[in-house]
């Protein structure tokens, strides 16, 4: 579970914080716009696994990974154009992202221990809660901002754009709320 959840972190960072527009929209042009992509992802796994970038299972798996989310964003591109901003869509995309990463509980890999800690970054990388902390603050901030776009275009019909003011109103909200019902301690990371 340890590297598990890490996998899941580097991914919903590189998945929403590190695709700005421009990945976005090369992205949209087909599976080679997609590498750039993909390239985020995979350093972003290998920054969140960096204690065990000497076991080539493990770099092997991260090629893997970046490989098939290349691979289901080409076909989540390809089909997207059926029915634009699908909630569906959204969901399953991010859903056999997640099921992919998962696969590590087949592999002897799930059983990785923590490296031990000799400084405050290692203790922050091995504190699952924090870690957990950090997945449901993207889960519900920036993924939340377009689960909700998806959902009404989905099935409220409001195609609205929003502006960058309403959209970080929303996630600034969903992180209050988040760290509220996380731990009351984590009120003191709100000004970070």
């Amino acid at each position: 579970m340890f590297l598990f959840l890490r996998l899941v972190l580097a991914h919903f960072i590189g998945d929403f914080y590190l695709q700005t527009n421009k990945v976005f929209a090369l992205k949209h042009r087909g599976l080679p716009g997609g590498i750039p992509h993909m390239l985020l992802i995979l350093a972003s796994f290998l920054v969140f696994a960096w204690p065990y970038l000497t076991i080539p299972k493990l770099l092997a798996f991260i090629f893997l990974l970046g490989l098939i989310h290349l691979l289901q964003d080409s076909i989540k591109v390809r089909h997207e154009g059926l029915k634009k901003h699908s909630f569906w869509f959204y969901v399953l995309d991010q859903l056999s992202h997640i099921l992919f990463i998962a696969t590590i509980f087949f592999t002897d890999l799930k059983a990785l221990e923590p490296p031990q800690a000799t400084n405050i970054f290692i203790s922050a990388y091995n504190n699952d809660f924090l870690v957990a902390y950090l997945i449901a603050i993207i889960a519900a901030t920036y993924n939340g901002f377009y689960l909700i776009y998806n959902f009404r275009v989905s099935f409220m019909a409001q195609n609205k754009q929003y502006s960058g003011a309403e959209k970080w109103q929303g996630i600034l909200e969903r992180t209050v709320i988040v760290t509220f019902f996380g731990s009351a301690k984590l009120f003191l990371l709100l000004p970070l």
